[in-house]
C-alpha cells in the first residue's frame, strides 16, 4: 500500500546535514535560506530576488501553506526572520 507520507520530504532526518557539506556561516552565504515545516529545516533554497526563493523541485512536496522560510540567520532553528510562502 502506498502512502502519500512516504514519498513526501521527512524534515525529522538524523543529522539534518548536507552529503559533503561543510559549515558556514550566513556573511559568507546571505542568499541561502532554509525551508521549514512545523520548525524543522527540510530544504535549503537561495534568494533569488526581493520575493522569491529558488529550491529543488522535491522540496515542492509540502503545501505552501505549510512552509515558513527562515532567513539571515546560520542557525537554521533561530534567529533572523521568517516569512510564509504565498505560492
Amino acid at each position: 500500500i502506498a502512502s502519500p507520507w512516504y514519498s513526501r520530504i521527512n524534515p525529522f532526518t538524523p543529522n539534518g546535514r548536507i552529503v559533503g557539506g561543510e559549515p558556514t556561516t550566513i556573511e559568507e552565504v546571505p542568499h541561502q535560506v532554509s525551508l521549514q515545516v512545523y520548525g524543522f529545516g527540510f530544504c535549503g533554497g537561495t534568494i533569488i530576488d526581493k520575493e522569491w526563493v529558488l529550491t529543488a523541485a522535491h522540496c515542492a512536496a509540502y503545501p505552501a501553506s505549510q512552509v515558513t522560510i527562515r532567513a539571515g540567520t546560520t542557525n537554521k532553528g533561530r534567529g533572523g526572520s521568517l516569512h510564509k510562502l504565498s505560492q
